[in-house]
């Protein structure tokens, strides 16, 4: 698990100059991880986004939904992509 809270402290703190390569950074920490271990990274990422947008919901209502709905949005963007 510390891989991948490495991965997501790479994230956290890059610039936006660097975002691609803090992605690769980020991609190259979390190689060799089982299966397991990245389907309860993904449950954790995914409590704490919840967790932070309902915090931006509470002090800025209707943000946190749109911003849910446009990361939906992007997500099924990228599906489609080839």
């Amino acid at each position: 698990h510390q891989d991948v809270l490495a991965a997501a402290a790479e994230l956290f703190y890059v610039d936006d100059d660097g975002t691609a390569a803090a992605v690769e950074r980020a991609r190259e920490l979390l190689t060799g991880q089982s299966a397991a271990d990245l389907r309860e990274a993904a449950l954790g990422a995914a409590w704490m986004l919840a967790t932070t947008l309902r915090s931006i919901e509470a002090n800025s209502p209707g943000l946190g939904r749109e911003m849910l709905h446009a990361l939906g949005l992007t997500l099924a963007k990228v599906e489609d992509s080839p």
